[in-house]
């Protein structure tokens, strides 16, 4: 996690205002807390520290009382060779409100919010899934069905060697926690009236206690929820606009989103993420030509992890502003797996959240979760290299 979004979890996690504060208060702020921030050399340097507070800014600071001209001022401050990092202590009296930089409420204007940038958060469900992508679908589908990968071979031994919670409980519980979850994120969606926050919030902090989080801030699951109903209209719509999806945690995030619908939306974890980029490593290593065409689209990042198995065969960074989607592709490239597989005609589980026998995404999810315990090999190289 970098520095600036380490200092906004403290802003929070502190209680502090988010309304008019000033860069003065934002930087005293971050002296107190500069011990929790990362440094390659140890003890974070001023320089490191200007660059966490104007980053912080950047990102997620919505300007009250800017003067003409500090945005492009601060832009080019960040540079890494010409650029001034504390350019922002030029302006200590200027005030902000302290706003998530992923909520669709950000006006934000300092951030690279530019027209390529929305764009790059438009996903298409159809261009996505072109001819090559379906080859990719292929491929992972003839790779668990043939090989033994973490001891098992095939996509039914692999999805009843499924367990959660860890070494106690087995796919068939699974399921039975998804139909329960499922009832109760879309009980806490439509509630209303006296107490319909606290069910939701109720709700957040249970799923983030499975990660290890003990609490959500509310603004947080606040957005999750308002996110859920965009989600909701967007099923049959073959364009997806990721601006209006809350992306922080999006471990903790998209398990909300996947059970509010288990048939469209898939958890994207660092398990299922790194699933798939394992897959990706191993076609690049079968096909490289078609590799090339897919590789913007197949790379998928791993969102933070405690687990050393998990290191990301192409050393990709995560980077939180772009979660939204890789959610949504993750949930569009799992559902037409699962669909994949009943074309070919694949034998279906016999436990299912709904009442058709079929594969379904939280089948491939439960399978990709499996996989994703861990490296299938040591990467000794990382396949971008020479």
């Amino acid at each position: 996690m970098a520095n600036q979004d380490i200092l906004y979890e403290l802003w929070l996690e502190n209680n502090m205002p988010n309304k008019g504060v000033t860069l003065r208060e934002i930087g005293e702020f971050a002296n107190r807390k500069k011990g929790n921030l990362k440094s390659k050399r140890g003890k974070i340097t001023t320089s490191g520290l200007n660059y966490a507070v104007l980053k912080l800014i950047l990102e997620y600071c919505s300007p009250s009382d800017w003067y003409e001209g500090i945005r492009e001022a601060f832009e080019k401050a960040k540079n890494s060779t010409k650029g001034n990092y504390a350019i922002w202590r030029n302006y200590l009296s200027l005030s902000v409100d302290i706003v998530n930089k992923n909520s669709p409420n950000n006006s934000n204007v300092l951030r690279d919010a530019t027209s390529s940038h929305v764009i790059q958060k438009m996903v298409s469900k159809k261009e996505f899934l072109n001819e090559n992508m379906y080859k990719f679908i292929e491929f992972i589908k003839k790779k668990i069905e043939r090989e033994t990968i973490l001891g098992k071979k095939g996509w039914l031994e692999q999805l009843k060697s499924y367990q959660w919670p860890p070494e106690k409980g087995d796919f068939k519980e699974g399921i039975n926690l998804r139909k329960h979850f499922s009832y109760i994120v879309n009980c806490a969606a439509n509630s209303t009236g006296l107490g319909s926050e606290t069910f939701r919030y109720g709700v957040c902090n249970v799923v983030a206690g499975w990660g290890g989080l003990k609490q959500v801030p509310k603004e947080d699951c606040s957005e999750i929820f308002k996110s859920i109903s965009y989600l909701k209209n967007v099923i049959d719509k073959d364009l997806i606009d990721c601006n209006r999806i809350f992306g922080r945690r999006i471990a903790l995030a998209s398990k909300i989103y996947y059970f509010s619908d288990p048939l469209n939306w898939t958890i994207y974890d660092s398990r299922v993420a790194f699933t798939l980029a394992q897959f990706a490593y191993y076609f690049k290593k079968e096909n490289e030509d078609l590799f090339d065409k897919l590789k913007d689209e197949i790379i998928f990042p791993v969102p933070p992890t405690q687990s050393k198995g998990r290191k990301h065969p192409f050393d990709v960074d995560w980077s939180e502003t772009e979660a939204p989607p890789w959610f949504v592709k993750a949930s569009i490239f799992l559902k037409a797996v699962a669909e994949f597989l009943n074309k070919e005609g694949l034998p279906p589980p016999q436990d299912v959240i709904s009442s058709s026998d079929s594969w379904r995404p939280y089948h491939v999810e439960m399978v990709f979760f499996r996989l994703g315990e861990r490296n299938w090999e040591k990467f000794s190289t990382s396949p971008n290299s020479g």
